[in-house]
């Protein structure tokens, strides 16, 4: 089936119509050593698990046997050292991402090095990247900014919520 988005439809709701009878379900793979740890939930499309990793990547698995498709690294994650404060080392995409179905694209929030996010559109089928815009709020310091939440998709508009980081130093 499909599940695009953050608890699988885009009011976040984690509806599921029809699915799997909960009793029975098992393992059917484990995925690959990948290149940092997974905070946000995978999603699928188009028979693809993708994921995004703290090490600033997506990656997208066939979702039949686990095999990787492609990995796409978007940058260089910061580390916890050079934050304030925060528990997750390194910190890289940490939300999780959203796609838009219609145009298969995967958007997704990277923080890379020196520290910054961005908003990364990702064409789902290649790994591509489209475009990617800094995004941080004007006047705050990224550096205490994490982008933890889930990405919304609606009226063609991506929407990106920013909290503090672990210990709350900072403004934010």
């Amino acid at each position: 089936g499909e599940w695009p988005s953050f608890d699988g439809d885009l009011d976040h709701r984690g509806r599921v119509a029809a699915g799997p009878d909960p009793t029975s379900v098992s393992v059917k793979w484990r995925s690959p050593a990948l290149d940092g740890d997974v905070y946000g939930q995978a999603l699928v499309h188009n028979d693809t698990v993708f994921v995004a990793t703290q090490g600033d990547s997506v990656v997208a698995m066939s979702a039949s046997d686990g095999h990787v498709i492609w990995t796409t690294n978007l940058g260089r994650p910061v580390a916890q050292s050079a934050l304030p404060c925060g528990n997750i080392d390194p910190t890289g995409i940490t939300s999780t991402p959203v796609i838009d179905t219609a145009g298969t694209t995967l958007y997704v929030v990277t923080f890379a090095q020196p520290g910054q996010h961005q908003l990364v559109a990702v064409d789902v089928a290649s790994g591509t990247v489209r475009w990617r815009h800094a995004i941080d709020p004007p006047g705050l310091n990224p550096l205490v900014e994490q982008q933890r939440s889930a990405l919304a998709l609606a009226n063609g508009r991506v929407y990106v919520a920013f909290g503090g980081l672990y210990g709350d130093c900072g403004p934010y």
